[in-house]
């Protein structure tokens, strides 16, 4: 079963979802749907431009990415764009620093997350893993 499919399987696939976990191939099918690389010069897009610059900046300048925005629709959009903009420097340093600060992120989401979201997250990622039933 290829990862698109498991992910049909994990509920948790609503936009704030989506919001908490980006790296989740659901991500990149609505952002292909919704919005075009080509458009990202347009200016309905700025705000989903300054979202990502921020997100860039505070990872390298603070070690974490702040909130998300209220407006999911930016904040989804904006993951990619931030990925596109790391990549583009080349420099390994910011790869790093940028990644480390969205994995933190991950972290905070998943610490709050019910367990069947976290069983079913890990099963996207091909783990075989079940809850124990209690002692």
């Amino acid at each position: 079963m290829n990862k698109v499919n498991q992910l049909e399987k994990v509920r948790i696939t609503a936009p704030y979802n989506l919001v908490k976990y980006p790296f989740l191939q659901r991500l990149y099918r609505y952002i292909t749907t919704e919005m075009n690389i080509k458009e990202l010069v347009s200016p309905e897009y700025a705000e989903i431009i300054k979202r990502a610059e921020t997100r860039v900046r505070e990872a390298i300048l603070h070690g974490v990415v702040g909130p998300p925005v209220k407006n999911n629709e930016i904040e989804i959009s904006s993951f990619p764009v931030a990925v596109l903009m790391v990549a583009s420097t080349k420099d390994k340093r910011i790869m790093r620093a940028f990644s480390l600060a969205e994995a933190k992120r991950m972290y905070e989401f998943l610490i709050d997350e019910k367990t069947e979201n976290i069983l079913n997250i890990a099963r996207f990622f091909g783990w075989k893993i079940r809850l124990l039933d209690k002692l």
